[in-house]
C-alpha cells in the first residue's frame, strides 16, 4: 500500500472532524473554553500542515523544496490576502467620504477588486506558452527578454478582457460614464499589473512578489483616493528588473494573434472557477450577504489555494517529470510505477488542500465566535469556496499535462453552475453550485487516473508497431 493511501485517512478525518465542530460552532453548542481549546490547536495543526507539505519522506526528490523553503514561499503567496486585509479597514472610512460620479469611492473599487483575480488569469495565461523552449525556464535573464518581446501582442490581445469586465459592471449597474470610466481604467491598470507578474512567478522570485505587493498597498494606505496609482507602484520594481536585463519591446507579430485570443479564453474560464461566484454574488445580486462576510468566508479556499502552488504543485512537476523522463529512458515496469505514482500525488493533493482548508475554515470560525458582535459565518459561503478550489487544482493539473480542452471543460461547467446564482434564489443555488463542483471534481479526477494508467500501454503498443 502507498504512502499516498496510508495518508488518506488522517487528512480525511482532519476535514471530518473540522467539519464537525464547524456545524456545531454556530449553534453555540461548546462552551467559550472549549472553543478557544479547539481553535489553539487547530491553529497549531493548520501551521503545521502548512510547514510540512511533503507527504513521504522517500518523495523528497532532488529540485523540491525543503518545507522551509516552502513556507516562506506560501508566506509570500499569502502576502496580498495579508497585506489588503490589513490596509482596507483603515481606509475605508476613507473610501466611503469620497465619492466618484457620485458614487461611493467604495463602490466603485469593489467592482474593480472582486473582477481583478478572475480577470488576471485571462490575462496571464498567454505568456505561459512562450516560456516552454527556453534552456532554463526559472533564470531572470532568459525569461525577461521573451517576456518583454511578447508583451505587446498579448497586451492587445488581452485589451476585450478590461472591456468585457467593464461592460459588464455598466449592464449591472446604472452608473454614470465618469465612474464607469474610473472602473474601465482600474481593470486595465491592474491587467497590466498582473502581467508585469508573470516575470516573478516564472521566475519564482518570492522577494520582488513581496516587494510589488508592498508597494501596491502603501499606495492604498497612504493615498486611498488615488488607489488607482497602486496597481501602476505595484509593476514598477518589475519592469525595472525587466529594463536591467535589457530586454527591449519589440514590434508586434500578429501571426499569433488568433492563439493568444484561444489562451485568454482558456484563462478566463479558469479564473471563473474561483472568482464568477463572488462577482454574481456582489454585483449581481448584491445584498444577499454582507461584503465582509462573503471575503472572510473565502479566506480558508485562498490560504488553501496559496498552500498548494507554495507546497503541493512542485510534488506534481516532479512526478510528471519522472513519469515523462521513464517514458524515454525507463523500463516497462518504471514507467507503471512512475504514472501511477502520478495519480496518487493528484489524490493527495487534493486531500491535504481540502483538509488545510478545513482546519483554516475551523480555527477561524472559533476566532469569529470569540469576537462580541461578530456576524455569523454561514456554512454555505465557506464550503462552496472549497468545492471551486478542488475544481481548480485539477483543472491545472490536466492543463499542465497537456489535456487543456477537458480543462476548459470543467472550468466551463463550473461557470454555468454559478450563473444559476442570478436566476434561483441563492440559498438554494448554492447547495446546487457544490454539487455540481462534486461532480465535476470526480470527472476530473476520474480523467487524469485514465490519462495515466493507459500510458504503459500506449508506450507498449508504440514500441510494438516501431519493432
Amino acid at each position: 500500500m502507498s504512502a499516498i493511501r496510508r495518508t488518506h485517512p488522517e487528512l480525511w478525518f482532519i476535514a471530518a472532524l473540522a467539519l464537525s465542530f464547524f456545524l456545531l460552532l454556530p449553534q453555540h453548542r461548546l462552551s467559550r473554553p472549549i472553543e478557544m481549546t479547539v481553535g489553539a490547536a487547530l491553529g497549531v495543526l493548520a501551521t503545521y500542515m502548512l510547514i510540512r507539505g511533503r507527504y513521504d519522506a522517500a518523495e523528497q526528490t532532488a529540485g523540491a523544496p525543503g518545507p522551509l523553503r516552502g513556507f516562506g514561499t506560501l508566506i509570500a503567496k499569502m502576502s496580498p490576502t495579508i497585506l489588503l486585509m490589513s490596509v482596507f479597514p483603515l481606509v475605508i472610512a476613507t473610501l466611503n467620504s469620497t465619492d466618484i460620479g457620485g458614487i461611493p469611492a467604495e463602490r466603485v473599487l469593489l467592482a474593480v477588486s472582486v473582477s481583478v483575480p478572475w480577470l488576471s488569469q485571462a490575462v496571464c495565461i498567454a505568456f505561459y506558452r512562450h516560456f516552454w523552449d527556453l534552456e532554463d525556464q526559472r533564470k531572470t535573464y532568459q525569461v525577461a527578454p521573451r517576456m518583454f518581446s511578447r508583451w505587446p501582442e498579448i497586451m492587445v490581445a488581452t485589451l476585450p478582457v478590461s472591456v468585457t469586465f467593464t461592460a459588464a459592471v455598466a449592464l449591472i449597474t446604472d452608473w454614470p460614464l465618469i465612474t464607469l470610466a474610473y472602473v474601465g481604467a482600474g481593470m486595465l491598470l491592474h491587467s497590466l499589473f498582473a502581467q508585469s507578474l508573470v516575470l516573478v512567478n516564472q521566475t519564482r522570485n518570492d522577494a520582488l512578489w513581496v516587494v510589488s505587493w508592498v508597494l501596491y498597498a502603501l499606495v492604498v494606505l497612504v493615498a486611498p483616493t488615488f488607489w488607482l496609482l497602486a496597481p501602476v507602484f505595484g509593476m514598477l520594481p518589475n519592469i525595472l528588473i525587466v529594463a536591467l536585463r535589457g530586454a527591449r519591446i519589440h514590434r508586434p507579430s500578429w501571426a499569433e494573434l488568433g492563439q493568444h485570443l484561444v489562451d485568454t479564453g482558456r484563462g478566463f474560464l479558469t479564473g471563473s472557477v474561483l472568482w464568477a461566484d463572488k462577482f454574481v454574488l456582489l454585483l449581481v445580486v448584491g445584498t444577499v450577504y454582507d461584503i465582509y462576510v462573503l471575503y472572510i468566508a473565502l479566506i480558508p479556499a485562498v490560504l488553501a489555494y496559496s498552500y498548494y502552488f507554495a507546497q503541493l504543485a512542485p510534488n506534481f512537476d516532479l512526478a510528471v517529470e519522472k513519469a515523462d523522463a521513464a517514458i524515454h529512458h525507463g523500463t516497462m515496469t518504471e514507467l507503471r510505477g512512475r504514472t501511477s505514482l502520478v495519480a496518487d500525488v493528484v489524490a493527495h493533493a487534493v486531500a491535504r488542500t481540502v483538509a488545510v482548508a478545513w482546519v483554516i475554515a475551523l480555527t477561524l470560525a472559533v476566532v469569529i465566535q470569540l469576537i462580541p458582535g461578530a456576524p455569523r459565518l454561514p456554512l454555505e459561503l465557506v464550503v462552496v469556496p472549497i468545492g471551486a478550489l478542488v475544481v481548480t487544482i485539477l483543472s491545472y493539473q490536466l492543463e499542465y499535462i497537456g489535456h487543456r480542452a477537458t480543462a476548459s471543460l470543467l472550468s466551463g461547467l463550473h461557470l454555468l453552475a454559478v450563473l444559476s446564482l442570478a436566476v434561483i434564489p441563492v440559498p438554494v443555488a448554492l447547495p446546487l453550485v457544490l454539487a455540481a463542483d462534486v461532480a465535476i471534481s470526480i470527472a476530473g479526477y476520474v480523467r487524469i487516473r485514465q490519462v495515466w494508467g493507459s500510458m504503459p500501454y500506449q508506450m507498449f503498443w508504440r514500441f510494438a508497431t516501431q519493432w
